[in-house]
């Protein structure tokens, strides 16, 4: 009797995947052109806005991957919690949400700020 190896790839949107990665490229481009400093170009300068959202799209391929590969199941299973979770992290801003640019959609935990919506 042979024994089949479970393949982890099958199962896995591709077309998802490319425009995963499609949007992420965009946004980024956008966010360069806005921000690039003609006089000192470099594309992996951490303290510049498009160098720290490249930290954050480094972050989010984990998060990606480890999201795919959970199965449909989960997310009907608990899609009322996810959404309870979120609704209560919306309406938490009219609490202890933080004020920038003149709006109140941030929390504040020290260094690191967070925007639920």
């Amino acid at each position: 009797m042979r024994i089949r190896k479970k393949n982890i790839f099958f199962g896995i949107d591709w077309l998802l995947i490319l425009l995963y990665f499609v949007l992420i490229f965009f946004g980024w481009i956008n966010i360069y052109s806005a921000t690039v400093n003609e006089e000192a170009v470099n594309l992996i300068n951490f303290s510049t806005e498009y160098g720290k959202q490249l930290i954050w799209i480094g972050l989010s391929f984990p998060i990606i991957i480890l999201i795919l590969f959970f199965d449909a199941k989960f997310y009907e299973k608990y899609a009322s919690l996810i959404y309870l979770v979120g609704l209560c992290s919306l309406i938490g801003l009219f609490i202890i949400g933080k004020n920038i640019n003149g709006a109140t959609s941030w929390y504040d935990f020290g260094g690191f700020s967070l925007q639920p919506s």
